[in-house]
């Protein structure tokens, strides 16, 4: 009955607790003990008490000390001699742990046969017969300098908590290093929020095949366990977006501002395309949907002039802003793609105009007479070519044009900034035609049929 019931306390030590997940899985043991119903251990004990006295006991000490320790021919007590290791260790150890080495990959102190490295084989305050509390202080006596905690500002939770058997098995596995499974399987294991992540359209291939190519599973000195930087760790795997930040002479401020990319993707994973967190005309709404004070000049509200009720430049609602700019850097000014003079005047050739003669019919620019190029003439005649087509001061087309939204027809306007002169231009809409009252001339009108051309 006694030892009834000292096997229950033992077995209730090793048992499993049904909701801890942190704790690594026991699978079943063989049980070759002997139990030895005499006072062999009691007489064992008297001189080895001290081995036996702590909470946590080796079943196979407390059934039996000859399950592991065996006779010879010398006396005992008195005698080291007198008793022998049944088999050298790992073998031993297997007779009854036979599951440990079974995995592809095996840790060296198994492998080697150092069981005695990490566990007591007798009694031990710790679970799991450890030599330290944690498995953590037990895994650092040979890990430590290689991982190199002390110099990290942020720790993994798990390592933290000193429980690196969240993550490895220490004995053996078929995942490499010792993973319980294969990340990112693993990671999702406590990350539950991010496994939806990986039915979304448009998944960051790191996150989908190994985050530890972007994360450090035990400790960084970067925020969220990252490698590195976010820009030098981006750019790995983006080089073409590094070689731009670092040549062009404009670079995104939203780049080079706390969260640098993550600013605009998500680095896991995104319903939208290049992982955006949002459609492109949301996402750089999220900071121009005000104005911005410059190091150079101030940056109007885009939100303000593509507002609902506005019309917007068609370029925008059919790609977006990079239609025209380029989101990371570029060495036009305005991070625009192509030519596109911010000055009022600009000399008369369609290479000032190389941005807009991407979508636009360079005939409105090249022929003075025409009824198919452009709408914006008198009968046949070009008053686009009349604005722009001149060798000196000719008109840039943001002077009656804003580029982005207006609430006048072919975006033309309210007022427009001439130097520091908000420029009023009086635009007034017809079907076929229109006219307008600038600071610059008298108020003309242009009708495409009949050709009228008040004031001139």
């Amino acid at each position: 009955m006694e030892i009834l019931v000292f096997l229950y306390t033992v077995l209730s030590i090793f048992a499993e607790p049904a909701e801890k997940v942190a704790e690594p899985s026991i699978p079943a043991i063989n049980l070759t003990y002997q139990v030895q119903t005499d006072s062999t251990n009691m007489k064992c004990l008297e001189c080895h008490g001290d081995l036996m006295q702590h909470k946590v006991k080796h079943l196979s000490a407390v059934l039996d000390c000859k399950n592991c320790h065996e006779p010879t021919t010398a006396s005992h007590p008195g005698n080291s001699a007198g008793f022998a290791l049944k088999d050298k260790v790992p073998q031993l150890c297997f007779t009854c742990h036979a599951h440990i080495p079974k995995g592809k990959h095996v840790h060296p102190p198994v492998q080697e046969g150092r069981c005695l490295d990490c566990h007591n084989p007798h009694s031990s305050p710790n679970k799991r017969l450890w030599h330290t509390p944690t498995s953590a202080e037990l895994c650092l006596t040979c890990h430590k300098e290689k991982l190199n905690l002390e110099s990290k500002n942020m720790l993994h939770k798990p390592v933290e908590q000193g429980q690196c058997h969240d993550c490895h098995n220490p004995h053996s596995t078929d995942t490499e290093k010792f993973l319980k499974k294969d990340v990112p399987r693993l990671c999702m294991k406590c990350h539950k929020d991010k496994r939806k992540m990986l039915k979304m359209d448009h998944v960051h291939p790191p996150f989908a095949t190994d985050c530890r190519i972007c994360h450090d599973p035990h400790g960084s000195k970067e925020a969220n366990l990252r490698r590195m930087e976010i820009i030098p760790l981006c750019t790995m795997c983006h080089p073409l977006i590094g070689m731009k930040l670092r040549k062009s002479s404009v670079v995104h401020q939203a780049v080079n501002i706390e969260k640098n990319c993550v600013n605009c993707h998500s680095p896991h994973a995104s319903p939208h395309d290049k992982q955006l967190l949002g459609e492109v005309k949301e996402v750089c709404l999220k900071c121009h949907d005000k104005t911005i004070a410059g190091a150079a000049r101030e940056i109007p509200s885009i939100g303000d002039m593509i507002k609902e009720g506005n019309r917007v430049h068609p370029a925008i609602d059919s790609f977006g802003c990079a239609a025209c700019h380029d989101p990371h850097g570029a060495d036009k000014d305005r991070l625009l793609l192509q030519e596109f003079s911010i000055h009022e005047y600009v000399p008369g050739k369609k290479e000032s105009f190389e941005l807009c003669f991407k979508c636009h019919d360079e005939k409105l620019f090249d022929d003075q007479f025409t009824t198919t190029a452009t709408n914006f003439r008198i009968g046949d005649k070009n008053l686009h070519f009349v604005h722009v087509n001149r060798e000196e001061k000719g008109r840039n087309c943001k002077l009656c044009h804003n580029v982005h939204g207006s609430p006048n027809n072919h975006l033309i306007h309210e007022k427009s900034q001439f130097g520091r002169w908000e420029m009023p231009l009086n635009y007034n809409h017809r079907e076929d035609g229109g006219s307008c009252l600038p600071g610059c001339h008298e108020q003309r009108s242009y009708s495409r049929s009949p050709p009228i051309d008040a004031g001139q």
